[in-house]
């Protein structure tokens, strides 16, 4: 059985090789490569290092695919316009819902390096935790015990969506663990509506006005509160996606 299953892993990856046709694009970042092999050529570099690839969507995209982390890789829809023909590079490189690129350089220094240093950054903050879940959630159960009445964030890298980070809390001691996502952009964190937060201090606080804000509904206010529940779709498809539409759960009242 195990054998059955690496010869079918071999036979997609070869299809997957198959329907992606090869370019011929001169820039230093640019190889023909499929997803694996893009992670497998990265797994050895530091993170913020980028691949450019063919993409499966057709000859008017393109894939970009950068290290978050050790085993942690986004992969990043492009799409050309302004195509003098099939094989040619587009004049204009659009990422959905992010901005458009004059180039390949364009797209790196503007787009993919300003996410990575948003991820260098959290991780040098001291309320980073790293990428495992469990661990996250027992230091906070160990933080809440110690300090019985008052609430306690951390956050952790989220392994299995990469370009988002876990905010997870505990309101007290008896409190269940909550986590809210945290999108990476270009030079700015993402928590639910508010956008273009500059540094994990902004972000902290949008936590806590957000918070706040879903509080006062039970407390008597009857002012909408900002996210809904956590639904099944949390954090969309499968990447290359753009995740653009996140709902967060409800809080409970201390």
């Amino acid at each position: 059985e195990i054998l059955s299953g690496l010869v079918g892993s071999e036979m997609c990856i070869r299809d997957s090789q198959t329907r992606i046709g090869r370019r011929v694009i001169d820039h230093p970042n640019f190889h023909n490569l499929n997803a694996v092999q893009a992670q497998n050529f990265l797994a050895t570099q530091p993170r913020g290092s980028v691949v450019i690839r063919p993409s499966s969507r057709g000859m008017d995209h393109l894939a970009v695919t950068w290290k978050v982390d050790d085993g942690v890789y986004q992969h990043i829809d492009v799409l050309e316009l302004d195509k003098e023909n099939d094989y040619a590079l587009g004049r204009i490189l659009r990422v959905a819902d992010m901005g458009s690129y004059a180039d390949l350089d364009d797209l790196i220094v503007n787009h993919v390096r300003p996410m990575a240093a948003m991820v260098e950054m959290m991780m040098n903050h001291e309320k980073f935790k790293g990428a495992d879940e469990r661990a996250l959630h027992t230091f906070l159960t160990n933080a809440s015990l110690a300090n019985p009445n008052r609430s306690v964030y951390a956050f952790g890298l989220n392994k299995q969506h990469p370009g988002y980070f876990d905010l997870a809390f505990k309101a007290n001691s008896q409190a269940p663990i909550q986590s809210w996502p945290v999108k990476v952009l270009p030079g700015a964190f993402k928590l639910g509506q508010a956008t273009q937060l500059a540094d994990v201090a902004a972000l902290t606080n949008a936590f806590k006005t957000q918070y706040m804000a879903q509080t006062n509904p039970m407390r008597g206010d009857r002012t909408s509160a900002p996210h809904g529940g956590m639904t099944p779709a949390y954090y969309g498809g499968r990447t290359p996606v753009s995740y653009t539409h996140l709902t967060l759960p409800t809080i409970l009242l201390v």
